[in-house]
């Protein structure tokens, strides 16, 4: 999570080796139309995929390294991911999607530290694992992927959205949108169609991913004529937002827009509120996940821009969210669950069109995988230059949970 995404690389990228291209309409059909078939219940799933799939290329097990921020700042998220990894791996050995192979993951927590990941990533290179998933904070990821580059490992991420994750190589995917298409779209329309002229800005300033976000969305106000105030110095490590909140006021902004992370942004908006603000309190995805529980009705009405929420249509997400809530006794999957589901399916797919552990197959499958597509619980998940393209969301929380204000 950077909890800030990416922005699109312009420089190409290559797809495909031809020997693969064959096999795309193969993939395309228990791809989309596989999981989408999921609507219908596990075998339908199996069905679908061609029943035992996988191949003889595959062990009969197979675990694959998940570097993920399960602790420290990001832990939140990370929990979320992961909750969302096990739906897709139950799912995926349930429905025998990889043949006779069964898939797990191995989990060790980045503790939110680039040190930590750095050291984690390394394990994962050195083992004989043929694809790996990392983490989900910015800063965590930017110390993950260059390792798992220069060791050829592939790896997906999620949330991880500064450019500097995919720009090193080959070997790396990001599983959310890119930020600046999410602002312009979403966020950005949202406050040129409520009339807003002038926005108060409070973000972390020691995360790439949320400095990527701030300076967009400034860009914006700055090209449709929206004045912007920005709070001064906002680590990570903040918790009184005393005088940071009483600037912004007294700025009288139209709106507030803040990109803080887990209980940091709901003692932020408590402060706001303490203070006598009563306007519109909008954001990003860091307020997902039912972070804004804890506010009660205070937080009715806050809009923040997402990747999914548990309300949008499609077939495989109607799967997804009720495998969620038999696994985890009932509840809604959050935008990271989602990404976590995603990514995994991302990966089993290009595991059973490689039919191989050979990690240059595995990445050459991965390829192939992104330049078709496939349904999953956001929708339908395409990439550009290894970097999910949409869905575009805008969600307004009420009442304890996400209304949709904007149709994918």
């Amino acid at each position: 999570m950077s909890f800030s995404r990416k922005r699109t690389p312009a420089v190409s990228r290559r797809w495909a080796a031809l020997l693969l291209v064959p096999a795309l309409g193969v993939l395309g059909a228990c791809g989309s139309s596989a999981t989408s078939a999921s609507g219908g219940g596990d075998g339908a799933v199996a069905a679908a995929t061609g029943g035992a799939g996988g191949g003889s290329g595959l062990p009969a097990s197979l675990q694959l390294p998940a570097i993920e921020d399960l602790t420290g700042p990001a832990g939140f998220a990370g929990l979320d991911t992961q909750q969302g990894q096990r739906v897709a791996i139950d799912q995926i050995n349930s429905t025998h999607f990889l043949g006779n192979t069964t898939l797990s993951l191995k989990y060790s927590d980045t503790q939110s530290t680039p040190q930590v990941a750095a050291e984690e990533a390394s394990s994962a290179v050195n083992s004989s694992a043929p694809l790996a998933f990392g983490p989900v904070e910015s800063t965590v990821s930017l110390a993950v992927a260059p390792v798992v580059e220069r060791g050829k490992l592939p790896t997906v991420f999620t949330q991880s959205s500064d450019a500097g994750v995919t720009e090193g190589g080959d070997y790396t995917y990001v599983v959310t949108a890119p930020y600046q298409d999410l602002i312009d779209q979403t966020l950005g329309a949202y406050l040129k169609a409520k009339g807003i002229r002038s926005l108060g800005i409070i973000s972390t300033t020691d995360n790439p991913g949320s400095v990527v976000v701030t300076q967009a969305l400034v860009a914006f106000c700055n090209q449709n004529g929206i004045k912007t105030y920005v709070a001064g110095d906002v680590p990570q490590t903040t918790t009184d937002f005393t005088a940071i909140a009483s600037k912004t006021i007294s700025a009288k902004p139209a709106a507030v827009f803040t990109l803080l992370y887990g209980p940091e942004g709901v003692t932020l908006i408590r402060q706001l509120r303490a203070d006598g603000y009563t306007g519109p309190i909008v954001g990003t995805e860091s307020m997902a996940g039912g972070v804004l529980t804890p506010l009660g009705s205070a937080a009715n009405g806050i809009v923040y821009f997402t990747d999914y929420t548990a309300g949008l249509p499609g077939a495989v997400n109607k799967t997804f969210t009720s495998l969620y809530a038999k696994m985890y006794g009932g509840g809604l999957p959050s935008n990271y669950a989602a990404e976590g589901y995603d990514a995994v399916w991302l990966a089993a797919r290009a595991l059973k069109l490689a039919d191989s552990t050979d990690r240059t197959k595995v990445l050459a499958a991965l390829q192939s995988v992104a330049a078709t597509g496939f349904e999953g619980a956001a929708g339908d998940i395409t990439f550009k230059d290894r970097i999910e393209q949409g869905p575009y969301l805008l969600v307004k929380w009420e009442n304890g949970k996400e209304v949709l204000l904007t149709t994918p």
